[in-house]
């Protein structure tokens, strides 16, 4: 593999990064300065990725975690593998597996585990890896286009609850239309949108946007995420929470995530009253 020249930019995350201690039995060869099999080297490659995996799952590309985990590597001569270039014998295999384990834990685990899941870039990024979408530039279209007017004036719409009115948001029409998307519906706000009433914490489990003081946070499973910029952002969030965790619409919003969907174009079952509004809005 040819080596990757990384900007000292990039590298500034890695500098303050402090790895873990390696496995006592893999400690005590080294000190020892006994000859190291390829299956010991390939281990150490493997929990300094895992180490660097939990503070950037993709950053931004596969090639820049193989080039920092050989520079590390390099720095310990006995480490070094003379028959291979490539200590990572199947580097995207590695990142599946990671995906595949954020799709099967717990959301609270997957935080733990992946601590840059907390931060907004970063969860947007792997939402687009894995869907091919940029949902925040999706949706940041959608807010141009003659989509939020047809919204505003589709019948429920009226029905807009007057805290969703009276939480001031910077982006006027069209938060207040996504605010209201369930009333399209007449569905529940809950499990979509929770504004505070005497807790930090909003109830539901799965993911949603809670609003305080004129400011929007993600949650997932009660655990906070990161404080969104706005609406927009926000919805964008909570839609990459669904994909990136495998989580199941839940029945009392369900109608309104798959118009979400519809809007930034990912693909879902749509049911027969999204499809009617669908028809309203092209």
């Amino acid at each position: 593999m040819n080596h990757v020249q990384l900007e000292d930019k990039e590298l500034t995350w890695v500098a303050k990064l402090k790895l873990p201690p390696l496995p006592l039995h893999i400690k005590n060869v080294i000190d020892e300065g006994k000859p190291l099999t390829k299956a010991v080297r390939n281990k150490i490659v493997q929990i300094l990725f895992d180490t660097l995996s939990a503070n950037d799952i993709y950053v931004p590309s596969p090639l820049k975690y193989i080039s920092i985990c050989l520079d590390l590597v390099k720095g310990y001569p006995s480490l070094a593998d003379n028959n291979s270039a490539n200590p990572i014998n199947d580097q995207a295999a590695t990142l599946q597996k990671i995906r595949n384990w954020l799709r099967n834990e717990s959301v609270s685990s997957c935080l733990i585990k992946f601590p840059s899941l907390h931060e907004e870039k970063m969860l947007l990024q792997e939402m687009e890896v894995l869907t091919g979408n940029s949902v925040l530039q999706s949706f940041n279209d959608v807010a141009k286009s003659s989509i939020i007017p047809k919204l505003m004036k589709l019948e429920n719409m009226c029905n807009i609850p007057e805290e969703i009115l009276m939480f001031k948001c910077s982006n006027g029409l069209v938060d207040i239309a996504f605010k209201a998307l369930p009333t399209v519906f007449e569905e529940l706000y809950g499990d979509f949108i929770v504004f505070r009433q005497g807790s930090d914490i909003p109830n539901s489990i799965f993911p949603c946007l809670f609003l305080k003081q004129s400011q929007i946070f993600l949650f997932a499973e009660k655990n906070l995420l990161y404080k969104c910029n706005n609406v927009v952002h926000g919805v964008a969030g909570l839609l990459a929470c669904y994909w990136i965790f495998n989580i199941q619409f839940p029945k009392s919003c369900e109608k309104t995530l798959q118009l979400l969907c519809y809007l930034v174009g990912l693909t879902v079952d749509i049911c027969a009253p999204v499809k009617k509004v669908i028809g309203v809005l092209q």
